[in-house]
């Protein structure tokens, strides 16, 4: 049988499941006490990449506080062996199918005449790269940002949306807080991305937004700012003073297209 492919008309949108990846993940470790972001040593850093943290005193007040008069603390690169950066691989590739934001690819729409956009009616992906980029904190979480470049018939996209992932421990119960904004005025990424709580257990769990993409034009060279924060609680901090009350990891990812 004869397979046509047809004219672009339009484009569609269609949600991708993160079973295939199409790069690996950049990684960088928070150390926070020394306000570095730990790189494998021969790392790239992606281009237009930032990382911060955010002050926590470590009580409630501080948390309830609003994140800006909290202040963000940027991170300085640094390299470490690459053996540093095993446990979080690992935690990273058991857990990254679920978590990691989902990418949106665009394909070319029949155009209504019986003619198909490749063979066996499956639609034709555009060829993309995108991009995972993780700050990860030291219990195992992590916050995830995704910067996605797409282009096709003179248009391009600028696709971004983020999670962050609480790792199981003894701590009872905890929240999970994810943001996406910009620096766009109006705010596309906030509008469209959102923000979103989750309350998690033991065996922890993730929070995220969707992900957006407006284009180039609607969207010109914007910094993107994907922010998470984990507060994890833990019994008896009254009474048994080895015993945690709180932990708290809070950062962002700062992505500027393209």
């Amino acid at each position: 049988m004869r397979v046509f492919r047809s004219a672009l008309l339009f484009l569609l949108a269609v949600a991708i499941a993160t079973g295939a990846f199409a790069s690996e993940p950049f990684i960088a470790i928070a150390d926070v006490e020394t306000g570095r972001a730990l790189v494998p040593e021969g790392t790239v850093v992606p281009s237009g990449v930032r990382f911060f943290v955010t002050e926590y005193s470590g009580t409630i007040k501080d948390w309830r506080a609003d994140a800006d008069s909290r202040g963000r603390i940027p991170l300085v690169f640094a390299y470490a062996p690459a053996s540093k950066f095993a446990e979080a691989r690992q935690v990273i590739d058991a857990t990254r199918a679920a978590v990691q934001p989902l990418t949106l690819r665009y394909v070319a729409a029949p155009d209504g005449t019986g003619r198909r956009a490749a063979e066996n009616s499956r639609v034709e992906l555009v060829p993309h790269s995108a991009e995972w980029i993780y700050l990860y904190f030291s219990d195992g979480s992590y916050i995830v940002a995704l910067k996605d470049i797409q282009s096709n018939n003179g248009v391009t996209w600028y696709g971004s949306g983020m999670s962050v992932y609480s790792n199981p421990g003894t701590y009872y119960t905890g929240t999970i807080d994810a943001s996406v904004t910009s620096n766009l005025s109006p705010d596309i990424y906030a509008q469209y991305c959102g923000s979103n709580q989750c309350t998690i257990g033991s065996s922890g769990g993730f929070c995220g937004t969707p992900s957006y993409y407006p284009t180039s034009q609607q969207a010109p060279n914007p910094t993107v700012y994907a922010s998470g924060s984990i507060l994890q609680r833990w019994w008896g901090c009254w009474t048994n003073p080895n015993s945690p009350c709180l932990r708290y990891y809070s950062g962002t990812v700062e992505v500027t297209f393209p």
